[in-house]
């Protein structure tokens, strides 16, 4: 799971055919890390969906040189299937609930309130 946080850096989407592929730049520590997953539809459900999740991860030292990787990858995605790139820079946003309304809006942004026990 991508999780969001005060240390995210930066979300990008790709709409693929029938996938996509979501990623997240964020800070662990003095570490950069880019986790990001390849999502491949086996059905339309948003929840409890069978589809198929591949994550990797990768780390660095240069939250800039991640940031620009990061951007060439999606770049590429995109330009291979002429789609677009959907990207959310924390930075853009006074603070971390400016960026989630943000986000809320995305389309292909799916969520529901759940009650932890």
């Amino acid at each position: 799971m991508i999780e969001l946080t005060d240390n995210t850096v930066g979300l990008w989407f790709v709409d693929l055919p029938d996938c996509d592929w979501f990623a997240s730049v964020f800070m662990d520590g003095d570490t950069v890390r880019l986790k990001y997953r390849f999502r491949h539809y086996r059905d339309s459900k948003a929840f409890d969906s069978k589809d198929i999740k591949s994550w990797y991860t990768t780390e660095g030292d240069d939250v800039d040189e991640l940031v620009e990787v990061t951007r060439r990858v999606a770049t590429k995605l995109a330009i291979m299937v002429e789609s677009d790139v959907y990207e959310l820079m924390m930075s853009d946003f006074p603070n971390t609930d400016a960026f989630m309304e943000e986000l809320r809006r995305a389309p292909f942004i799916n969520a529901r309130k759940e009650t932890i026990q």
